[in-house]
């Protein structure tokens, strides 16, 4: 499950539009308040803590040894993992996305291109032998691995535009959610919740 926090304004020291992974839940009875208090757990995947609000880990008011054992946590600015309360959540991130798998099954083609070569475009076929939910996407580098600011260069980056036809008819599909056409550089994918079954083009 992850989460990405909102641009603009005061984020309590997180990165806006950056992705957080939400480790979990954890509902917690405070004394001093005398009530619950629902925490989000969460971690930044580069590893370092920046979130400054109410039980992140420099609140040692909100943070007594009892909570530390109770949420099974210490302090460490190292390991990217911290608390806040649900209601911060609610207001410093703009969506959750959850990945849910089962019994999915993967098909995959790998393909390399030399940017000298005179080949611009690709084709691949695709059979769905029965109507079902099918996602179909090409990722490949994205400018976020190119940074300037690490030294490297972009050279090997590849942005494709890409789109599914139904083959021999020539005819661009729309997908579930009214999009006919991909950047390979957003990593996304065309969603069909109920994919006819047939013969397709990429």
């Amino acid at each position: 499950m992850t989460g990405a926090v909102m641009g603009g304004g005061d984020k309590q020291g997180l990165v806006t539009g950056h992705a957080f992974t939400v480790l979990g839940v954890n509902t917690y009875f405070d004394k001093a308040a005398n009530k619950d208090v629902k925490l989000v757990k969460i971690r930044n995947p580069w590893g370092s803590e920046r979130y400054k609000g109410a039980w992140s880990d420099k609140d040692t008011k909100s943070w007594t040894d009892e909570a530390r054992r109770a949420l099974n946590h210490q302090a460490n600015m190292a390991d990217g993992v911290f608390f806040m309360p649900i209601s911060n959540y609610q207001k410093l991130f703009y969506n959750t996305i959850v990945g849910f798998y089962s019994d999915w099954k993967i098909a995959r083609k790998d393909n390399t291109w030399d940017r000298k070569s005179s080949i611009k475009k690709f084709k691949w076929t695709i059979s769905n032998p029965v109507a079902q939910h099918v996602n179909i996407g090409i990722a490949g580098p994205m400018r976020r691995q190119f940074s300037p600011r690490w030294g490297c260069k972009s050279s090997f980056q590849m942005e494709s535009f890409y789109y599914v036809m139904v083959d021999g008819q020539g005819k661009r599909m729309t997908d579930s959610n009214k999009r006919w056409y991909k950047w390979s550089s957003s990593n996304d994918a065309f969603v069909y919740n109920s994919l006819p079954a047939g013969t397709y083009s990429l």
